[in-house]
């Protein structure tokens, strides 16, 4: 096993850690009451408004476009790659 070098290790923990940190906030933004009221009264743009002005979903969503660019740069080495999709390969005829 190849080590990883410390711009992988903190790309993967950046991705990670503002994944997570994201689904929070997500969840915290669709409970405020003003998205509530428009999910249970509004149609689709009094809905989008809500989610728009709601500071913790637009963070959350900034957040989680964030984590996933910063996933798609790090660079894993070739042999930690190899292992990844291992079963999906076990069914090919090729």
């Amino acid at each position: 096993m190849r080590s990883i070098d410390t711009a992988t290790l903190v790309g993967i923990a950046f991705s990670v850690g503002s994944t997570s940190l994201a689904q929070v906030l997500l969840k915290l933004g669709m409970e405020r009451p003003a998205v509530q009221a428009a999910m249970q009264h509004g149609g689709a743009i009094p809905f989008s408004r809500a989610v728009i002005l709601e500071p913790q979903l637009l963070t959350g969503f900034l957040l989680y476009a964030a984590a996933s660019i910063a996933w798609m740069l790090v660079e894993l080495p070739p042999s930690e790659r190899s292992n990844d999709y291992e079963s999906l390969d076990q069914g090919r005829d090729d």
